[in-house]
């Protein structure tokens, strides 16, 4: 008869705790960082965004090369979003893409692609089940207890500071753009290694005809776009034409728009470092893109 006392008075004691743990948390939770199910800083933030802006016109998806290259502060005259993600391919794009406008809205879309092959396939675009994952539980971590709200928060809390700090940085506008290269000039970085034959795999390809096909049909005009950035490592001229053709091949496949602004011959100067745009590399490469718009039927 006295283990049912001892065993209220073990549950007594836990729920006291737990209680005791959710008013604090209450009180003093606003103070703690926010945990999230998106994958990377850029989903999480650009997911926020998207949710809270107006309707776009002109969406730009891509690499970080796209990130940084493109500011649509530039584009006068144009409601546009930069949702181009760090180490993205067309694979996790048209996931992200048909996650975040599933609307049936005509806009321009416009897919930047490096000046060199993607090798991927499905299983190896790491971001794919990151976004869809949070495409299925939601952009965060809802609710009304706090202890359930913010469970794991002191258990990974620098991680989720250094996030934090980041997102509260002011590195991208509120029109997705990425600044944090503005300031670096000409600065290259280091030999990279050669990314192999010239090929896009059949996933990417199949990933790029599903998001143009999607678009289409949603009213809008897809295009594509061969990122600004110089090819990494030493590769012959001929081996990155050879890629260039089977993009311009798919493009006169899809029937839609080619911008080759890798072909452009852009001055080493505008470089952050081997890839990325710094300050006038920005307003130069927006100045073009703003132009190219301009000319689309």
């Amino acid at each position: 008869m006295k283990a049912v006392p001892r065993l209220a008075f073990i549950l007594l004691g836990a729920f006291s705790a737990l209680g005791i743990a959710e008013m604090s948390l209450q009180v003093f939770g606003d103070g703690l960082p926010v945990r999230s199910v998106w994958p990377t800083v850029e989903t999480r933030l650009k997911s926020s965004q998207l949710a809270d802006a107006d309707q776009w016109d002109v969406i730009f998806l891509g690499s970080s090369i796209t990130e940084a290259a493109v500011d649509p502060r530039l584009l006068d005259g144009m409601n546009a979003y930069n949702g181009a993600l760090p180490f993205s391919t067309p694979i996790s794009h048209e996931v992200w893409y048909r996650g975040q406008f599933p609307d049936e809205e005509a806009r321009v879309v416009v897919l930047g692609l490096p000046a060199w092959p993607f090798h991927e396939s499905d299983d190896e675009d790491l971001l794919v089940s990151g976004i869809e994952a949070a495409l299925r539980e939601g952009a965060s971590v809802e609710s009304p207890l706090a202890t359930i709200r913010l469970r794991g928060v002191m258990a990974d809390w620098f991680g989720l500071r250094s996030t934090q700090a980041t997102l509260e940085s002011n590195l991208w506008t509120p029109q997705g753009h990425l600044t944090a290269y503005y300031e670096i000039a000409g600065e290259t970085a280091g030999p990279v290694a050669s990314f192999g034959p010239p090929r896009m795999s059949e996933d990417v390809r199949a990933a790029i005809t599903r998001l143009a096909d999607y678009v289409q049909l949603q009213g809008g005009t897809f295009v594509l776009m061969i990122e600004p950035a110089r090819f990494p490592g030493e590769v012959g001229d001929d081996v990155v034409q050879r890629y260039l053709a089977t993009v311009r091949d798919l493009a006169n496949d899809l029937q839609v728009e080619l911008w080759d602004t890798y072909s452009v011959g852009w001055a080493d100067d505008l470089y952050a470092d081997e890839v990325h745009f710094n300050r006038e590399g920005t307003v130069a490469f927006s100045e073009l893109v703003y132009e190219l718009l301009e000319e689309l039927p």
